[in-house]
């Protein structure tokens, strides 16, 4: 009689954590493959080119704005300011073209362009700083385009696991920063 409600008890208990698992496994996207009904492709689809194109445009901005950098710095210049020049310069490209892509409609999309705009932005206000050799002003604008940095790559990695995508490709925009 043991041995029976000792299986009993084992086969209820697997078919429990079976079912449990089953509930919070990760949702997996519906009709991933399948096409509108004007047969353009999905939202999912669309996700993934766009993050593929992103890349693409994210790492050539990069590699010009590291060969621009290292054209322009010689010695006596101030490294600061060139570095954050060129790439404030590349980043302003890249959003250009990242927004010609006609992302994907989603908050999330919108929140992350902004945060590379805001990122841009404060790294450009950082060359000026640089170049007119207040350190102070560098360090606390350096310390903003960090903290956006971190910000905008924690968007992205959301936005990449929903889209199924490494994070890579989207955390590299518009420019690869050290943070």
């Amino acid at each position: 009689m043991f041995v029976l409600l000792a299986l009993a008890s084992t086969v209820a208990f697997g078919s429990w954590l079976n079912e449990r698992q089953e509930r919070s496994a990760p949702a997996q996207p519906t009709n991933a493959l399948s096409t509108e009904p004007d047969g353009s492709v999905n939202e999912l689809r669309k996700a993934e080119s766009y993050a593929a194109q992103a890349d693409a445009i994210c790492t050539a901005a990069s590699a010009r704005a590291e060969a621009a950098a290292a054209e322009l710095l010689s010695p006596g210049t101030q490294v600061e300011a060139v570095w954050s020049e060129t790439a404030a310069r590349a980043s302003w490209e890249a959003l250009a073209q990242l927004r010609a892509l006609h992302p994907p409609e989603n908050s999330a999309v919108i929140e992350l362009l902004s945060l590379m705009e805001q990122q841009t932005n404060v790294l450009s206000r950082v060359a000026v700083a640089a170049s007119a050799g207040d350190t102070e002003r560098v360090r606390r604008l350096s310390h903003e385009r960090i903290r956006l940095t971190h910000q905008k790559d924690g968007v992205a990695y959301g936005l990449a696991r929903m889209w199924g995508v490494s994070p890579s490709r989207l955390q590299g925009c518009p420019v690869r920063l050290p943070a």
